[in-house]
């Protein structure tokens, strides 16, 4: 199975590996800004960094699942 010229397992690992690039992004960009930020914002952007990690744990976790797509 391709979904356009990709294989499913091919699309996950792109997904894991921009889902870290958002994570640590993210992580670190917090970090620098955190003098313009104000206070109230810490929980949101903690708990959208949470949710991108959660991603990345899923796609890895059910990656026998997703790359056996590939083959049908």
């Amino acid at each position: 199975m391709r979904i356009g010229k990709y294989k499913p397992s091919q699309i996950r690992k792109a997904a894991v590996a921009g889902v870290g690039v958002v994570g640590t992004l993210a992580t670190s960009a917090v970090d620098v800004f955190t003098t313009w930020i104000p206070a109230g914002w810490a929980g949101p952007i903690a708990s959208g960094i949470a949710f991108v990690a959660a991603i990345g744990v899923f796609l890895t976790k059910n990656a026998p699942l997703i790359d056996a797509v590939d083959e049908l």
